[in-house]
Order: structure tokens, then C-alpha cells, then sequence
């Protein structure tokens, strides 16, 4: 297994997926 790349793409989507979960969170108020 290679772990030279941090920023693999399963990984982006779940940050991504976090962020926007949080800017709606944010955004409702």
C-alpha cells in the first residue's frame, strides 16, 4: 500500500463532503 499521497481522492471527498455539511450547518442558523 502506498502512502506517499495525503491528499487521495476518497480523502477529498469526505473532507469535502464534511465542509459542506458544516457550511450548511453554519448557513441555517
Amino acid at each position: 500500500m502506498q502512502k506517499d499521497n495525503v491528499f487521495d481522492p476518497d480523502r477529498m471527498v469526505f473532507f469535502g463532503c464534511m465542509c459542506g455539511a458544516l457550511f450548511l450547518v453554519v448557513f441555517s442558523w
